[in-house]
């Protein structure tokens, strides 16, 4: 199964409530919690950004890393960012995302987090780069592929790194 929250139910206690169902990938909205936490952790990020594409998959990690920054105490470092706008949130697919990157690097942020699949990722991480942007970033395990990295390694290429979630060795 994919790692869209729907699949997914913490608090079943029936088989009918999904009690049975077990995630084989990692979850989305887990995964939301612990790119915040890496980017906090790791980067002593104070300020971050995030771009999520309008399906479940970015709507799923949008919900996590808002639950960990909750979870953290954290004074959301994306509340000056967030509740999302219509430009930091885009179509899954789109060719054109310069409005939401415009507005995560406008607000200054120290690290950001792609919160979209293979479609859409490669799109957002290269204008990034387009656009000057040079903090590091980091997106789901989909998009640990050397399919997906060999078509934005040349665009960003000593300008910031892309990390992603691995979950197999």
């Amino acid at each position: 199964a994919t790692g869209i929250g729907q699949l997914y139910a913490e608090h079943a206690e029936t088989n009918a409530d999904g009690y049975n169902l077990f995630p084989v990938q990692p979850i989305y909205t887990t995964e939301g919690q612990i790119m915040v936490a890496r980017g906090i952790g790791t980067f002593d990020a104070k300020k971050i950004g995030i771009i999520y594409t309008s399906d479940d998959a970015g709507k799923d990690m949008l919900t996590g890393a808002k639950e960990k920054c909750e979870e953290l105490g954290i004074e959301y470092p994306l509340k000056d960012i967030l509740p999302p706008t219509k430009e930091r949130q885009v179509a899954a697919g789109a060719a054109d995302v310069s409005a939401a990157v415009t507005s995560i690097k406008n607000a200054n942020v120290d690290f950001v987090i792609v919160g979209a699949i293979q479609a859409t990722m490669p799109t957002i991480v290269k204008e990034m780069a387009s656009q000057g942007m040079t903090v590091p970033a980091i997106t789901t395990y989909v998009n640990v592929s050397p399919a997906i990295s060999e078509q934005v390694a040349t665009d960003i290429a000593g300008k910031f790194d892309v990390y992603g979630n691995g979950w197999v060795s």
